[in-house]
């Protein structure tokens, strides 16, 4: 059906509002989509700006499934490394320091999607490197 319905849009070349709880079916069928909660506009744009850039932390957990995790820490006044709330320090790589800049001595929420996490053996722990994608 959600095919269907997208051909017949696409034939007649007409705007189509279409109102979904489905997160499947809105960030497939959409070539917009409007993230709303309590009545609110909380980002319009493209499924895959939403998922990449979710313009707040609602749209960031909203999106995806499983949904972004985040992360308490604090950067560290040159940006090099960030401490996360157990205390654990890791560096941020020197190319993604910058991005940071807005934040240097602050606590802030990290927030991370899982498939941008991997596995890392007892060896390798010590020289994890932190990237920053995205900051808002």
């Amino acid at each position: 059906m959600r095919t269907e319905i997208k051909q017949l849009q696409r034939r007649l070349g007409t705007t189509a509002v279409y109102v979904t709880h489905d997160q499947v079916e809105a960030m497939t069928m959409a070539d917009r989509v409007v993230v709303m909660q309590n009545g609110h506009i909380e980002q319009v744009a493209p499924p895959i700006e939403l998922y990449e850039k979710p313009a707040n932390r609602f749209v960031a957990e909203f999106i995806g499934a499983p949904s972004m995790n985040f992360l308490a820490v604090t950067v560290a006044e040159n940006g090099a490394e960030i401490t996360l709330a157990s205390g654990q320090r890791l560096p941020v790589h020197p190319d993604h320091q910058p991005a940071l800049f807005p934040y240097f001595g602050q606590k802030v929420v990290f927030g991370i999607r899982p498939e941008h996490t991997r596995g890392a053996t007892a060896q390798e722990t010590g020289s994890q490197i932190v990237s920053v994608v995205q900051s808002r």
